[in-house]
C-alpha cells in the first residue's frame, strides 16, 4: 500500500499526468577536486539500502500499490562545461537546472529520480538532482546529502561504506500509519485536539 501522503499525490500525478510541481529539484555544489567513480559509487550504495529509490507505483483494479526493485543501477550522466568562459558556464547551468526541473516522471518507471553532474572545473562541479516528490521531501534530501557525504569520503579514499543497514524502511512506516489508523489511534489524535482547540478564535491578528 501507500502512505497516506503518497495517495495523495499518486492522484495528483494521474490528474495533472505527472505535472512538473510534483517534482523537487536541487543542486549540489560539489568543491574540490572531484572522484566521479567515488561519487556514483556512493549514490549506487544509498540506491541500494533505501527501498523507496528502487520504487515503483502500479495503478491496479484494487488501488495503488507499491512495487520495489530488488536491483536498480544509478546513471550519472556527465555534462562538461570546462571550456566555456564563465558567462557561457552560468547561462548553461541556468538552462539545465530550469529542463531538469520541468522533466516529469513516469511513476511505473523507476527511478523516480535523476542526477546528473555539471563540470564547470577540475576543482568545481554542480550536481543537479531532481525527484519526485512521492519518494521523497525536504527532509529526506537532508538525509540523502549526509549519506553521500559520509559514502563519498569512505569510497574516495578506499575505504568500505561506513554506515550500518537501515534498522527500517518507509514500508515500514507506512505499516504503522496504517495499525494506527486501524486501532483507532488517529481519531482519539483528532478528537484530543478538537477538544483542546474547541472555542479558540481561527481569525489570526497581526500587528
Amino acid at each position: 500500500g501507500l502512505s497516506f501522503g503518497q495517495k495523495q499525490l499518486f492522484l495528483f500525478s494521474q490528474l495533472f499526468g505527472g505535472a512538473d510541481f510534483l517534482n523537487l529539484p536541487y543542486a549540489y555544489r560539489l568543491a574540490g577536486r572531484l572522484d566521479v567513480q567515488a561519487l556514483k559509487k556512493a549514490v549506487q550504495e544509498i540506491v541500494n539500502r533505501h527501498d523507496i529509490l528502487r520504487t515503483a507505483f502500479i495503478d491496479t483494479a484494487d488501488g495503488a500499490r507499491q512495487v520495489v526493485r530488488r536491483r536498480l543501477t544509478v546513471r550519472l550522466p556527465i555534462v562538461d562545461l570546462t571550456r566555456l568562459p564563465k558567462e557561457s558556464q552560468d547561462k548553461q547551468l541556468d538552462e539545465l537546472s530550469k529542463r531538469d526541473a520541468a522533466r516529469t516522471f513516469d511513476l511505473e518507471k523507476p527511478p523516480l529520480f535523476r542526477m546528473t553532474l555539471i563540470r564547470l572545473a577540475d576543482d568545481q562541479n554542480i550536481l543537479l538532482v531532481t525527484l519526485h516528490h512521492i519518494i521523497g521531501d525536504q527532509w529526506s534530501t537532508g538525509v540523502f546529502r549526509k549519506e553521500l557525504a559520509a559514502f563519498y569520503a569512505a569510497f574516495s579514499m578506499g575505504l568500505p561504506g561506513p554506515l550500518p543497514p537501515l534498522p527500517f524502511q518507509f514500508s515500514d512506516f507506512i505499516y504503522w500509519q496504517k495499525q494506527l489508523f486501524e486501532n483507532g489511534a488517529f481519531d482519539r489524535q483528532v478528537a484530543y485536539w478538537q477538544k483542546r482547540l474547541d472555542g479558540l478564535s481561527p481569525a489570526l491578528q497581526f500587528q
